[in-house]
């Protein structure tokens, strides 16, 4: 009877662990409000009547809080979720695609280091 027990508890432990976000898998501040809500109208097919509670959050992040918003935006493209998102957006009013409120920053390329001329280096 012990070993059941102990097989249970251990079941249940690998099963917290996967069930359990990591520290660096916790929500940005600005998405507290949003991740729940939207939780809430995804299981109604994100009709407008689901997703209207969201929108003042939504609206404030995106105006108020763009930085931390964008930060949804790697795991919103990693779900192929882009579409539905920028459904949502438009539900909410807000005209613009997450494309546009989160460009993407080019990466700074190398820039060659200045040649510096004989005469200047005194030669």
């Amino acid at each position: 009877m012990g070993s059941i027990t102990l097989i249970v508890v251990g079941i249940l432990v690998l099963l917290s662990l996967t069930t359990m976000p990591s520290l660096a898998q916790e929500a940005a501040p600005c998405w507290e409000n949003i991740g729940p809500c939207l939780e809430t109208a995804k299981a109604q097919n994100y009709t407008s009547a689901a997703l209207q509670p969201c929108c003042p959050a939504i609206s404030s992040a995106v105006i108020d809080e763009t930085a931390c918003f964008c930060l949804g935006k790697a795991d919103i493209l990693s779900q192929h979720a882009e579409d539905i998102f920028n459904n949502i957006l438009s539900t909410c009013e807000i005209t613009a695609t997450i494309e546009a409120i989160c460009p993407d920053t080019p990466s700074p390329s190398p820039s060659p280091s200045p040649s510096i001329p004989d005469a200047e280096m005194g030669n």
